[in-house]
């Protein structure tokens, strides 16, 4: 293994997780059978970069494919067209810049932008591509690294919104994205933030292959200035929002209950009684579950 930012050998072996209990988790969770993607692999790694911080699972076969994303898709909190970080986002772009989005989906985001501006779409999924030429948006089924290669330093902003925790080559992925940017233009990413609520419950199948295959926090984030031509600006921290209270209620319960027929009993008495609701008593000391990281390209 090598790690995915650096491409060297100093990582370290954090833990392993059993592929039985993913599978059997997703099958219970969300009636999906996951079985195929781990062709045989009886555990998952989870490793992290001495250089950089970074954590990321292996092996990176295990990430999740269409046929999975779409079965995710099927429910209705999965995917939301307008969230925290687009707006945040939206607020900060001027007008005329051109904007390439990687990982656009239907291309809810690009479709706000000023019509003055060049927005530019890029999604593998095809039924989300066809949607958005349909609406006559600029959206390409191609990859960053296909992109950046007939498109050099074309634009302002290259940003990205909760795809890059789903990635096994980060490094090639990055190093495209910047490559499209021109000299001065900044970089935007958005991932879950696992120094937020997500760090409490370690064994969550969602933050875990097939779905996610990698694990980032502040200090992973800021420290990508020190392998690739980009300069760390700021973060921006989500606050913590309302549909997330059931979650940390949840995560707390499991904690002191366990996750057994007394914590699940504890689970559903505090679903009925809305005990979750008074996680917003506390909301402004819990780190919400997003990040933004913003990055000027050198030179």
């Amino acid at each position: 293994m090598q790690s995915p930012i650096t491409g060297g050998n100093t990582i370290t072996l954090e833990r392993k997780i059993p592929s039985s209990y993913v599978i059997k988790s997703y099958l219970e969770s969300y009636g999906i059978d996951v079985t195929d993607l781990f062709n045989d692999k009886a555990e998952v790694e989870q490793y992290r970069c001495a250089e950089s911080g970074f954590r990321f699972y292996g092996p990176e076969h295990l990430a999740g494919d269409s046929k999975f994303y779409g079965l995710l898709q099927e429910f209705p909190w999965y995917y939301m067209d307008w969230k925290w970080e687009h707006q945040l986002v939206y607020d900060r772009l001027s007008q005329g810049q051109k904007v390439l989005e990687i990982g656009c989906a239907e291309g809810a985001f690009i479709k706000r932008l000023d019509k003055a501006s060049l927005a530019v779409g890029l999604e593998l999924n095809e039924y989300a591509v066809d949607t958005a030429q349909m609406a006559g948006l600029d959206v390409r089924n191609e990859t960053i690294q296909t992109h950046a290669t007939a498109n050099p330093e074309k634009y302002d902003v290259v940003c990205s919104f909760q795809v890059m925790e789903h990635v096994s080559d980060v490094k090639g992925i990055l190093k495209s994205s910047i490559d499209a940017l021109s000299p001065g233009g900044t970089l935007i990413i958005s991932v879950p933030n696992n120094d937020s609520f997500i760090r409490h419950s370690p064994d969550s199948i969602l933050n875990m292959p097939p779905h996610h295959m990698c694990l980032w926090d502040e200090g992973s984030l800021k420290n990508l200035e020190e392998f690739f031509d980009i300069d760390f600006e700021s973060f921006a921290i989500e606050p913590l929002q309302k549909y997330h209270y059931p979650v940390i209620c949840n995560n707390w319960i499991e904690q002191k209950c366990g996750r057994g027929i007394f914590g699940k009993v504890i689970k559903k008495l505090a679903k009925w009684t809305g005990v979750h609701h008074l996680v917003g008593l506390r909301k402004n000391q819990i780190k919400g579950h997003s990040i933004i990281a913003y990055f000027t390209k050198r030179g």
